[in-house]
């Protein structure tokens, strides 16, 4: 049996201290060799070579194109947007709209540009108020925004189909009937008014009834669509460049009552009010707009009458109703 002798050298090795030696061994019997750490330690004297190329990122690696957006991330973009309140969205909605119509004064705009004029002034008709008042948006604000947009472009989409493009024609100006710059600002602040008082008036949105109770509002957004539609298609018909009429257009809606297009713009703002449940709302913007649009209807009677004489005071004999069959 062999002895084993004391060890009173030091070792430097991983795992053992410089100043620490090994202890005297009381059992030599139960002593076992067992492998050095030494022996096990591998020391790497090569580092991988790095490039701009190599896929594996590395902290001290950086790219200068990336160093606008270090301190940008997705928990900052979320906690900005979830502290929007309805009051902000209208400041800077209302921002935008008048910028835009600022250029619009001033530089001739292409169609996207009047659709871009367009936005803010929807947004403020129909997501704003009910924004403002709830707090959030859900239903039929979201469809009657879409749905205003539709509407409004119905004239481009008739000239599309005439002329292949989506622009206006040079028209005689005396087809430019307009009520006076102050009666269209009254009228414009009226339909205005009407629609936020329809959101201060209306049920809170998550509480307006949803399925077979809507059918009724579906129905008139669908009439509304057709009657502007037809309407702007018969009058084109009838006319040079869509603007100047060469004929008593007695056809289509043209049939029921004499200004169409005029009844579509009302049963459309009605519809709004009707769907959010705002009677009050509903009588007011009809009374603006019956105000508005007769006045504009009488200006365009007399010229209508000056241009064709006779015929068309027998078509009024035939078609007596302006907006409404059997009411008005």
């Amino acid at each position: 049996m062999a002895a084993v002798q004391y060890f009173n050298q030091h070792f430097r090795s991983k795992g053992f201290n410089s100043q620490q030696s090994l202890k005297h061994v009381q059992n030599p019997s139960g002593f076992r060799l067992s492998p050095s750490p030494l022996e096990q330690t591998t020391t790497h004297f090569l580092y991988p070579l790095k490039c701009s190329f190599s896929t594996t990122t590395s902290s001290d690696s950086h790219n200068p194109l990336l160093k606008p957006f270090e301190n940008l991330s997705f928990d900052s973009l979320k906690t900005t947007l979830c502290n929007l309140t309805p009051l902000n969205i209208v400041k800077w909605a209302g921002i935008l709209s008048m910028s835009i119509a600022a250029t619009k004064w001033t530089v001739n705009l292409a169609l996207l540009s009047n659709l871009l004029l367009l936005l803010p002034v929807f947004t403020w008709l129909t997501l704003m108020p009910p924004a403002y008042f709830n707090g959030y948006l859900e239903g039929w604000p979201f469809v009657f925004f879409f749905v205003y947009h539709y509407f409004s472009f119905f004239n481009v989409s008739v000239r599309k189909r005439l002329y292949g493009d989506y622009y206006a024609r040079p028209h005689d100006p005396k087809w430019d009937v307009n009520p006076p710059k102050w009666y269209r600002l009254l009228y414009c602040v009226g339909v205005m008014v009407g629609h936020w008082f329809a959101a201060f008036e209306a049920l809170d949105l998550h509480r307006i009834p949803g399925g077979w109770s809507n059918v009724g509002v579906w129905i008139l957004i669908v009439a509304t669509l057709l009657i502007q539609y037809s309407s702007t298609v018969y009058l084109a018909k009838y006319s040079e460049k869509v603007v100047v009429p060469t004929a008593v257009v007695r056809f289509g809606p043209y049939r029921w009552i004499r200004h169409p297009i005029y009844a579509s713009t009302m049963l459309l703002f009605a519809s709004y009010c009707i769907a959010l449940r705002a009677p009050l709302s509903l009588i007011f913007v009809v009374a603006v707009c019956s105000t508005y649009y007769d006045q504009k209807a009488k200006l365009e009677e007399v010229l209508m009458v000056e241009t064709f004489g006779e015929s068309y005071p027998e078509y009024v004999s035939k078609v007596r109703y302006k907006f409404l069959p059997f009411v008005y």
